[in-house]
């Protein structure tokens, strides 16, 4: 069976639910990810899809992982990051125009997107809720390929011809 793969930039977050969707029968996925982020509605979505995924998906961050980005990347069945790659974490961010009620159900989406964030970061991870915590703010938080591991969001570090396991044994993963 062939692998089909998904290249996720800005540009494409906003696509890559119904790629998944229209791909959910055809065995194992690979998405590489580049990008600062994106949609965080259609980023829930993924990692929805995702984790319902018959078979496994694997996630590649081989550049920048960044918001919505990072979440799709540590939702994969196996997650892997390139030496070189990175992540950011940032605080929850909105623009409201509209009436004071307008503003009080902006916060109230707001508190329920944050807590939705918050849970993706917690069960995707070996994180305790304080460090998740101090990652998603006051400020914005980036995190190297060792940061990654430590915090449990990936699984291996791509090197030069090894991978890095959580656990710190080698494991050399070979694709069909």
């Amino acid at each position: 069976m062939t692998t089909k793969a998904f290249y996720l930039t800005d540009k494409s977050l906003e696509s890559l639910p119904q790629w998944l969707i229209d791909n959910r029968e055809s065995g194992p996925l690979d998405i590489y990810i580049n990008s600062t982020g994106g949609d965080i509605l259609s980023a829930i979505s993924s990692i929805s899809l995702i984790s319902s995924h018959k078979d496994t998906v694997t996630t590649y961050i081989t550049g920048s992982a960044e918001s919505a980005a990072l979440l799709i990347a540590i939702s994969g069945h196996v997650r892997i990051a390139n030496q070189n790659s990175f992540g950011m974490v940032h605080p929850v961010s909105m623009i409201v125009e509209g009436t004071y009620h307008d503003h009080m159900d902006a916060m109230k989406h707001h508190k329920i997107i944050f807590e939705t964030i918050k849970n993706i970061l917690l069960s995707n991870s070996i994180a305790k809720e304080e460090q998740i915590d101090a990652l998603m703010g006051p400020q914005t938080t980036w995190l190297r390929p060792h940061d990654l591991i430590n915090f449990g969001f990936i699984d291996y570090i791509v090197e030069i011809e090894n991978l890095e396991r959580i656990d710190g044994k080698d494991k050399t993963i070979t694709k069909n």
